[in-house]
């Protein structure tokens, strides 16, 4: 005989509950039952440390004209890591110079050591001064090989500098999870556009650690 589980509810305001406790499900004066975003999106992997970030630094880097073995953005989930990096959101702010028409995109490469040279960033916790995490973040750090792109960011660098009137003041991409790096593998960020004259860009990018 299959077990039953009864499940029941309550009508109207619920208190907080703690970690491990029990609580009923909030109903609405018609037996519905309740579901409301009562914090940020983030804020539970946020506020136990699982969200990290790193950007590039503020004096800006070159987005690059093509795929390239020094990615002006990487992250790279090492060898027994214990988890998955799931991309969340990537931001772009201008610094300085004429930008060339293309766009930014995600590609990545079989990375089987942390990637060399270049700078390796410092990564913020979502959590404000909680530890780093298990992946490492760096600018212009030499991988394996040519990235493969896995598709264009929905960024779109126009061929503007900062006296353009319709110079883009955010860019910024929703990428939601929809890419996650394994262990052994590395993400970058790139431009695939003109070169355009000195053009010098903050790279942004936000992640979640999730355990395997």
């Amino acid at each position: 005989m299959a077990d039953t589980v009864i499940q029941g509810g309550r009508t109207g305001g619920l208190g907080p509950a703690a970690d491990g406790g029990n609580s009923s499900n909030r109903l609405g004066r018609n037996n519905e039952l309740v579901i409301a975003q009562g914090v940020g999106k983030y804020h539970e992997a946020a506020s136990r440390g699982n969200i990290f970030m790193a950007s590039t630094a503020v004096g800006g880097v070159a987005p690059g004209t093509a795929l390239s073995t020094t990615p002006p953005l990487d992250i790279h989930n090492p060898d027994g890591s214990g988890v998955l990096v799931s991309i969340l959101d990537i931001y772009v702010g201008y610094v300085s110079g004429t930008l060339g028409a293309g766009s930014l995109v995600h590609s990545r490469t079989v990375q089987t050591a942390v990637p060399t040279t270049g700078t390796t960033l410092t990564i913020q916790n979502a959590k404000l001064g909680a530890a780093a995490g298990s992946a490492t973040a760096g600018e212009g750090r030499t991988v394996a090989a040519t990235p493969t792109i896995i598709r264009p960011s929905g960024i779109i660098l126009g061929a503007s500098l900062a006296t353009t009137a319709a110079l883009p003041v955010l860019m910024h991409e929703h990428v939601g999870g929809s890419i996650v790096i394994p262990e052994n593998d590395d993400w970058s960020l790139e431009g695939v556009a003109a070169g355009g004259s000195t053009p010098l860009l903050i790279l942004s990018v936000v992640w979640q650690e999730i355990k395997q």
